[in-house]
């Protein structure tokens, strides 16, 4: 049986999952998030 994707992620102390991203400027997280809201 295949590992979930999910489970490479750390998770915090209530069971969420935490996801590391990084990025030269700020602006460019805020771009990319508002372009997948509308997939």
């Amino acid at each position: 049986m295949k590992n979930s994707i999910l489970e490479k992620y750390d998770k915090n102390l209530n069971n969420e999952i935490i996801i590391k991203i990084s990025t030269s400027k700020i602006e460019n997280l805020y771009e990319e998030y508002d372009k997948n809201l509308l997939l």
